[in-house]
């Protein structure tokens, strides 16, 4: 089995976390799974991360961004 995520974030701040959770459901619940390509890997030094290509993903993390703008 392999464990793998996604980050669009480096982090949120704690207090957002009940509203971020609330976000991401309805976000789920309403989104189809966005089309992505695997462009590439990237050595990190301490693990490795592939490089995928999504305009889709990139505009709703910029969607969910603008909600927590100045947390």
């Amino acid at each position: 089995m392999l464990a793998a995520h996604v980050t669009l974030f480096h982090a949120l701040p704690a207090f957002v976390e009940g509203e971020a959770r609330a976000l991401l459901a309805s976000l789920a619940a309403s989104e189809p799974p966005p089309e992505a390509v695997l462009s590439g890997v990237m050595d990190l030094g301490g693990g490795t991360a592939l490089r995928i290509d999504c305009p889709a993903m990139l505009d709703l993390r910029d969607q969910i961004a603008s909600i927590f703008t100045g947390c």
